[in-house]
């Protein structure tokens, strides 16, 4: 038997008692209610589906307090919660200037934190202008997954917008979504698929649509973000990660699968203060879709990584480690697709790699423009493999050329005021560079090296590549130094 709702108070005496549950599972919305104070449920708590009344709806569950406020719409602690065909909104007592996007965004407080079970937030379900200023540890997020009462599966089909974060510290990121693992006990899974959307977020730290983390280090267990669609797109930090961030403390348990969607529009601004400085780079206005401190991260498939913005490095993608980049777990990056485009930065405007290893297996680079050098990559420290199965079947690609699995193509890119239409190859004499059937077609520098800008004595090689109509000051094709 399921129960329909029109006040908060059913609505609170429903999920805060067990005994109240209905049968079947079902709570239905009947009108739009407003909160007054935090729904948390028993960990002992059945799962349950919230939606409006079937026929009607989406009506909105809005939480009117100040800007200032810490707390949370729902607190989910049982079995797991489905919601669909409402909408959770923080509020409107407050407005946002934080940075663009999202400019004058409603806020004020609420969101849902997920603390067991499995959840599902579908495809009709948008949660949106709430407020985060992280002073309340795990005060992280408009939904925040936080691994305190047990192992978590979050599927999201729905809609995150709106949403802002400025809390000072890295314990008030992903002002979208913060997917945290606490406990060693307790792994994290989440499931971004096709037609979910986490935009127009905006954080003062780290992550301005989404941050994952495990926490603490040496944890056993590992928390895993799986993307195969979506859009995280148009969001913005004021340090690091514009779309996404991972990691705020180096360890090897964050994994980041991401093989379909969007990440694209982004930005990573300089404005906030500095996080860290590592490897003599200072970590703010870094990685405007992806800032990546932990673990492993793979692209995949047709993944669109557009017109990403960073201030300083790393337009589409930067990755970063406190500790050293021989250690194993030293973060990585594995590239085996997607189409990066566009993506600015004043170095590595495609992908930013400051110590360790930078694995591309396929995909295409086009359209890039950097200040500085490296138009596409930039290594700092690291060691980057550029190597496909096969050279593509078409040799003069353009705009409208698509990723085609096993094969790479870079084309069009500009180092425009600096070295490397491709590569800038830094750090002698740590750094190596290594091509194998890639196809480099009409990228230009400024300055020097075509495709390729190196300072390290270590290998500089091309094997198999074709290296066509590529040009700048000295060595349009490539220019070594030592």
């Amino acid at each position: 038997m399921s129960i329909t709702i029109t006040d908060f108070p059913t609505l609170q005496s429903t999920l805060q008692n067990t005994g109240n549950y209905p049968s079947d599972g079902l709570v239905y919305i009947g009108s739009n209610i407003t909160f007054t104070s935090t729904i948390t449920t028993p960990t002992n708590a059945p799962a349950v589906t919230i939606e409006s009344t079937p026929g009607s709806g989406p009506y909105t569950l809005s939480y009117p307090s100040s800007s200032n406020s810490t707390n949370y719409n729902f607190v989910f602690r049982g079995a797991g919660v489905t919601l669909d065909n409402i909408i959770i909104d923080g509020g409107t007592n407050a407005t946002s200037n934080v940075g663009n996007p999202p400019n004058n965004v409603s806020v004020g407080g609420g969101g849902i934190s997920i603390q067991n079970g499995v959840n599902t937030i579908g495809a009709g379900c948008t949660i949106q202008n709430c407020y985060t200023n992280g002073n309340l540890q795990g005060g992280t997020g408009a939904v925040n997954v936080w691994s305190n009462s047990g192992p978590i599966t979050l599927n999201l089909y729905g809609t995150i917008q709106y949403n802002r974060g400025t809390g000072n510290n890295f314990q008030a990121t992903g002002a979208g979504m913060a997917i945290i693992q606490q406990s060693s006990n307790n792994s994290i899974l989440t499931n971004m698929y096709p037609g979910a959307k986490i935009v127009y977020n905006s954080a003062f730290c780290a992550g301005g649509g989404l941050f994952v983390d495990t926490w603490a280090l040496n944890m056993n267990t590992n928390n895993v973000f799986n993307m195969t669609g979506g859009n995280i797109d148009n969001n913005y930090t004021q340090t690091v990660g514009g779309g996404i961030a991972a990691g705020a403390s180096s360890d090897d348990n964050v994994t980041l699968n991401i093989s379909g969607g969007s990440i694209s529009n982004n930005k990573a601004d300089n404005t906030g203060t500095s996080y860290n400085t590592v490897n003599g780079v200072q970590e703010r206005g870094n990685g405007g879709g992806i800032w990546i401190q932990d673990g492993t991260t793979t692209i995949s498939g047709n993944t669109q990584i557009w017109n990403n913005v960073a201030v300083q490095y790393g337009g589409g993608a930067y990755t970063s480690s406190s500790i050293s980049p021989t250690d194993p777990k030293a973060p990585t990056i594995n590239v085996q697709g997607g189409d990066w485009k566009a993506n600015t930065a004043v170095q590595g405007a495609a992908i930013y790699k400051n110590g360790g290893p930078l694995t591309v297996n396929g995909g295409i680079f086009h359209d890039h423009v950097s200040t500085g050098d490296g138009a596409v990559f930039y290594a700092n420290n690291a060691n980057t493999s550029l190597i496909a199965s096969a050279l593509p079947s078409n040799l003069t690609p353009d705009d409208t050329a698509t990723p085609t699995a096993g094969t790479i193509s870079v084309f069009g890119n500009t180092a425009n005021g600096g070295n490397g239409g491709v590569v800038a190859n830094k750090g002698n004499p740590a750094s190596t560079f290594t091509a194998t059937n890639v196809l480099f077609y009409k990228n230009t520098a400024t300055g020097n090296g075509g495709v390729l800008y190196s300072d390290t004595a270590n290998i500089n090689q091309f094997n198999g590549c074709i290296l066509d109509s590529n040009s700048a000051q000295l060595g349009g094709a490539y220019y070594i130094t030592q």
